[in-house]
């Protein structure tokens, strides 16, 4: 887990994903525009059910953090519940050396004024114990 101060003094939080944080990345995947949605997932993504939603993020929060890497970035809301600002995964084939990484980064977010900060310090994450080949990036 790594913790750095954002420019406007906020406190995040960069950790792997676990299977708790599902409820977290439901509400990242609603927060998104349908174009956003579209350029992380690849599909039409306009009209999704709520069991839909939760079944992948069930499915994305199951992450073995060896071939499949995956952080997540939380920030503290006013309320003092923890909200996800961004998400970073990557996935190689067993026992390969390269991989495909995709991040994305919570729209509107007031805590950044771009996503350069968050995704340098996840692909720096020790997690990330492999080079990437591509990344693919997708703000709000």
């Amino acid at each position: 887990m790594e913790t750095f101060t954002t420019r406007n003094g906020q406190w995040l939080t960069v950790r792997p994903l676990t299977e708790d944080d599902a409820p977290l990345l439901v509400d990242l995947f609603r927060r998104l525009s349908p174009n956003s949605r579209y350029q992380r997932f690849h599909i039409p993504m306009e009209h999704v059910s709520d069991e839909t939603i939760w079944q992948g993020a069930s499915d994305m929060a199951h992450v073995d953090q060896i071939n499949q890497v995956a952080l997540i970035a939380l920030l503290a809301s006013d309320e003092g519940e923890q909200v996800a600002i961004a998400v970073a995964r990557a996935h190689r084939q067993p026992g390969g050396t390269e991989a495909e990484a995709a991040i994305v980064v919570r729209p509107n977010s007031t805590v950044i004024s771009s996503g350069t900060s968050i995704i340098s310090s996840m692909l720096s994450f020790s997690a990330f114990n492999f080079s990437t080949s591509k990344v693919w990036y997708c703000t709000g």
